[in-house]
Formats: structure tokens, sequence, C-alpha cells
């Protein structure tokens, strides 16, 4: 499958601008107890017996799979970052970052959501962004993200068809967060 370059290149550079503006950030966990185990930002996987922490579990695998349309499994995942990919395709994934702190999540909101859609109901704020098929939520003080160009890239002439997968999902990590 083809993805337009376009979003390929809108993820790369929200993605780089999401880990240049962690790169300055502290490493220490914002959950006390995965700092008191020693694992440091690692996760623990389903499949280690251990429950899921930050961003990995906002979502299921199985809440992935219904919004991305086709199995998914989860390759990997930090306390901010969650990887999912597809089973058939591992290039076809989505992302659930969870800011680590407000410093972060304000510079995102500056830099995306003036031309962004909003999307009511969901959180304190949260807002679409069909170019790089993002959705934002925030609460009154954290805030996650979550992306798929690969979603985007069924559909490219409509850039605003994953948003309904999209929102779902969001609601499901809003419910989890």
């Amino acid at each position: 499958m083809k993805y337009p370059c376009s979003r390929i290149f809108a993820a790369v550079v929200f993605g780089l601008a999401g880990s240049l503006l962690l790169a300055g950030c502290s490493t220490t966990p914002s959950d006390p107890t995965i700092a008191a185990a020693g694992r440091s930002t690692s996760v623990a996987f389903a499949d280690s017996g251990l429950g899921a922490v930050g961003a990995c579990s906002l979502v299921t695998v199985s809440d992935v799979t219904t919004a991305m349309g086709e199995p998914m499994t989860q390759p990997g995942g930090t306390t901010a970052d969650c990887i999912y990919a597809a089973t058939a395709d591992q290039g076809q994934q989505l992302l659930v970052h969870e800011f680590l702190d407000q410093t972060n999540m304000h510079n995102i909101i500056q830099q995306f959501e003036s031309s962004r859609e909003h999307i009511d109901g969901l959180g304190v704020d949260a807002f679409w962004n069909g170019t790089i098929d993002t959705m934002f939520v925030r609460t009154a003080t954290r805030g996650f993200t979550i992306t798929s160009t690969s979603l985007g890239a069924k559909t490219p002439a409509d850039r605003d068809a994953p948003k309904p997968a999209m929102v779902n999902l969001a609601m499901t990590a809003l419910s989890n967060f």
C-alpha cells in the first residue's frame, strides 16, 4: 500500500517535534509505582503477566484492532508511548502518546491546535488534525495523542475519514486515563 508523502512527512515532523520536546525532560516516570519497581520508563507488556502502565494502559489491542479495522499487536512501548502494529503488515501502525508533563503538552497545543477541528465532549479540550491523523485530548492537567497515518492512508482523498474511529478510540482511552 502506498502512503501519501505529505502525511508521512507530517507524521515524521510531528514525531520529531515531540521527541525534541521530550529530549529535555526528566526520564522519571509520572507513576511512582513504576519508579519504585525499578523499571524506569519500560512498560510491562500484556504477555509478561504484568499490567500495562502509562500509554499502554489507555487502550487494548482489541480496541486498536476495532479502530484500525484489522488485527493488531502491541510490539512495544514505554511509559509515554505505546506502539500498535498490524499483524499482517508491521508498517500499519498506531501510536498512543501520553504527555509526561504539562510543558510538553502545552507546546504541542500551541503548535497544532489553532487551525484544527475541536471535538466537544472529550476531556477539557480535544482536537482532530486530519493532516497528520492525530487526535489530541487534554484533561485538566494531563493529555494524550493517538496517531495513525496508516489509517488515513487507506482513504487518502478524505483526510477526515479516520476521525470517527479515532474519536471512539480517544473516548476509550479517556475512560482509562
